[in-house]
């Protein structure tokens, strides 16, 4: 999907075994600035740039919400690449993707929080843990039981009008059972059957 200066919202959105030079899955250029929620990113290639996501030329998409794994990019941001761009990433994880140079996030200026990203960054609410996905390899990136990323989201990072997951289920669940409904980092909700 290619974004030039222009503000698309794109939630509940799979995107999958997709080639480009840049952003494999999604390409935000000229001034972009989408809302990308409840997505997934897997086996995506990009032959610059961006295995998942490229954004480049002041662009500034919210990505809130969504899981990457299995991107990969022959150079830079095997999840996602910035070129003189800063993207907001809220509630995500960006695990198992490649690239010679940033293999999960690679340039501008991101503003990271609540969110499992391989190898850093510190932060608020940011984790550096296995996310213990399903089926990371067959595009399968629901959570495992135990992953780290149930219930350790931001509440208050959740789109306004966001109630369901990519699934279909609610947003916000108490997933870990402590009898407090926390959002889960990632596409998906723990233990909610589509």
């Amino acid at each position: 999907m290619d974004s030039d200066s222009s503000s698309p919202t794109v939630t509940n959105c799979t995107f999958i075994d997709n080639q480009a030079k840049y952003g494999g899955g999604m390409d935000n250029y000229n001034n972009s600035a989408p809302t990308v929620t409840n997505c997934t990113f897997s086996r995506n290639n990009s032959s610059v740039g961006g295995g998942g996501v490229c954004n480049s030329t002041s662009s500034s998409p919210k990505v809130t919400n969504c899981s990457f794994s299995g991107n990969e990019a022959d150079s830079y941001g095997g999840g996602m690449y910035n070129y003189n761009s800063n993207p907001t990433v809220t509630n995500c994880i960006l695990w198992g993707n490649t690239a010679p140079t940033g293999p999960q996030i690679y340039g501008g200026s991101p503003t990271i929080t609540y969110s499992d990203i391989q190898g850093g960054p510190g932060g608020t609410g940011n984790i550096n843990l296995d996310p213990l996905f399903v089926d990371a390899s067959g595009g399968d990136l629901r959570l495992s039981s135990g992953s780290p990323c149930i219930d350790t989201g931001s509440n208050d990072g959740v789109p306004s009008g966001v109630t369901t997951d990519l699934d279909g289920n609610p947003r916000i669940s108490d997933g870990d059972g402590n009898g407090t409904a926390t959002v889960d980092m990632g596409a998906y909700e723990f233990g909610l059957e589509p």
